[in-house]
């Protein structure tokens, strides 16, 4: 096996929405999604937000940044998937007996973040 793709997420995007999806971890509690905020991310050999982006950027030769637009757009993504999740399992067409209860929370987690970065954003 060379990969698994998750199919709701398999598409190409835009590279900074993708990069700002796949930063999201740095921005969520371990709860939240098992995010990395507030864990020790030297002692886990995980880099800081800052240093991955920078590494993102010399790899890629991108010339465009990261900017608040698309992380807020990676939050609100997020949530508007947590809640699917949580309408399905409101519906019982999930395998996870707690989706509908892990939706909700995820969806507001998500949520919550995003409207922290919109507040923050000079």
């Amino acid at each position: 096996m060379i990969g698994v793709l998750d199919w709701e997420l398999s598409t190409l995007g835009h590279p900074l929405v993708d990069l700002a999806f796949n930063s999201q971890a740095w921005r969520m509690a371990p709860d939240e999604n098992g995010g990395l905020l507030g864990c020790p991310l030297a002692e886990m050999g995980i880099p800081a937000e800052a240093e991955y982006l920078d590494h993102y950027y010399e790899l890629s030769r991108a010339s465009e940044r990261l900017t608040a637009f698309h992380q807020v757009f990676a939050m609100f993504r997020g949530a508007v998937g947590s809640a699917g999740v949580a309408a399905r399992g409101d519906l019982g067409n999930s395998v996870l007996p707690d989706a509908a209860n892990v939706g909700r929370h995820l969806a507001h987690a998500y949520a919550t973040r995003g409207m922290a970065l919109i507040a923050n954003d000079p």
